[in-house]
Parts: C-alpha cells; sequence; structure tokens
C-alpha cells in the first residue's frame, strides 16, 4: 500500500511484547527534514495485543522513521523502527474540468 501526503491511515506497529498492562503508547518519528516528535495515545490492537495502532498524517513526502514505545511503572520498551515512504498525491483538488481537444479533419 502507498501512503500520500494528508492521507488519513492506520499505522499499526508491532512491539513483540504483550502490552495489555501498559499504561503509555505512543509512536515516535523522525520526519524526512530530521524533525523528531510522537504521536500519542496509541491503543492496543484489538486482533493482536502485541500491535498497537493510531491513525496519523503524514505531512512531508520522503522516508518517515516510525517506532513504537511503551512504558508503565519501571519498564520501558522501544519496537524495531520502521520506515514509511511518503508520496506527493498527483494533483490538489479542480473543479475546472480539464479541456478536450477536439480532432480536426
Amino acid at each position: 500500500m502507498k501512503v500520500f501526503k494528508y492521507d488519513t491511515v492506520k499505522l499499526i506497529l508491532n512491539t513483540g511484547k504483550n502490552v495489555s498492562t501498559f499504561t503509555t503508547m505512543k509512536i515516535k518519528y523522525v520526519t524526512p527534514s530530521g524533525i523528531r516528535g510522537h504521536w500519542n495515545s496509541a491503543a492496543i490492537c484489538p486482533s493482536d495485543n502485541t500491535c498497537i495502532q493510531k491513525t496519523v498524517q503524514f505531512d512531508e513526502k520522503g522516508i518517515w522513521k516510525v517506532q513504537a514505545y511503551v512504558s508503565k511503572i519501571g519498564e520501558t520498551y522501544h519496537g524495531m523502527y520502521a520506515d514509511v515512504r511518503v508520496f506527493d498525491p498527483v494533483a490538489t483538488t479542480t473543479t475546472v474540468p480539464p479541456t478536450t481537444v477536439v480532432p480536426t479533419t
């Protein structure tokens, strides 16, 4: 699946650990331009308690690094990072139809 800038996507990351008892779950990221941040309030996947998920939008094209982070009192864990390639969409939405070329004879 390709990810495009500003599309709403469900990002699912495997932590490799049962996270059902963890109190903090977030997804850390590094943007293509090097800005570091995180999305708070990730949730446990309903079908797999070793995965966390978050609905996100990527606002920059290029390769994003994302990483699961979970913690509770006395324990902190990071998952392996993953790369997400984000593409620019073809064009912005327009209300003007394209010009149709009529063949001449």
